[in-house]
């Protein structure tokens, strides 16, 4: 190795330098103990990569269920967030802020997409008895892309909206504070509600989900009307009525993924 190239000529040139039996003796034995180390270190190293690959090859779909859970308790706890932090930051003009959701957003979207690449992997750990389990696990996963991508598809007109530096009205501005906390609400209650397995409370969540998608409605209907009254705002309108159609979807999913959480939860029971 180039290691050991670099210790045989630091020797040959302290041998020559001192010209001591002493001294050689002493870095040939520094010289073995460093080879000795490097290799101990390599082979503990492929111990426990092999451990690691066994470990995977050996994992159940009861550990792909739990993994799969923990994965879309924080997911949501994310989508969540960065969703109020959008609408936020575009009510107030942040454009530094819808930047940094936007590159949150973006790597939360890979993580997901990765996770979705490796399903054929995935479901080969699955028995013949839990098809059904993976049915919903594989639904699980549909609807968790999509909701990533509805969160993308938000972020992105906000972004090139303050990007090209067109203003927002007041009246906007006040709706968006008013729209965004009615939606943290929502999923205040949808991350309880899955945080608790409390799954018996799914029509509830749904009544939410209509509330929030009516009062979605009422305030695109609003803004055509004062769009067809004024003409004015019109690019900022389009915006903000990409967003709030592209939100109804965003929690439309939200409701199929936690349902679809709470099917497999109860096949693989």
């Amino acid at each position: 190795t180039a290691f050991s190239a670099f210790t045989a000529s630091f020797i040959l040139a302290t041998v020559i330098f001192f010209g001591k039996l002493p001294v050689i003796l002493l870095l040939i034995g520094f010289a073995i103990f460093t080879l000795l180390r490097t290799h101990a270190f390599h082979k503990r190293k492929t111990a426990e990569k092999e451990k690691k690959d066994s470990l995977k090859e050996t994992e159940t779909y009861q550990s792909v269920l739990v993994d799969c859970d923990n994965e879309v308790k924080s997911a949501v706890i994310r989508i969540s967030k960065l969703l109020f932090l959008t609408y936020n930051g575009f009510a107030k003009e942040k454009l530094k802020d819808i930047k940094d959701t936007k590159k949150q957003s973006k790597k939360l979207n890979k993580e997901i997409k990765h996770i979705k690449e490796s399903l054929p992997d995935t479901l080969k750990k699955f028995q013949e008895s839990d098809i059904e389990s993976g049915h919903f696990y594989v639904q699980v996963i549909d609807h968790l892309k999509e909701t990533t991508n509805s969160l993308s598809h938000i972020i992105q007109p906000a972004f090139t909206h303050l990007d090209n530096n067109h203003p927002l009205d007041h009246e906007q501005s006040q709706e968006l504070k008013e729209f965004n906390e009615m939606t943290n609400e929502f999923f205040n209650f949808a991350i309880s509600m899955f945080q608790k397995r409390s799954f018996e409370k799914m029509n509830e969540l749904i009544l939410k989900k209509d509330v929030v998608i009516e009062q979605i409605n009422e305030i695109i209907k609003n803004r055509i009307k004062i769009l067809k009254k004024t003409q004015k705002g019109s690019k900022v309108s389009i915006t903000y009525i990409d967003m709030l159609t592209e939100t109804k979807n965003l929690i439309s999913h939200v409701v199929q993924l936690i349902k679809a959480t709470s099917n497999m939860s109860e096949r693989s029971r």
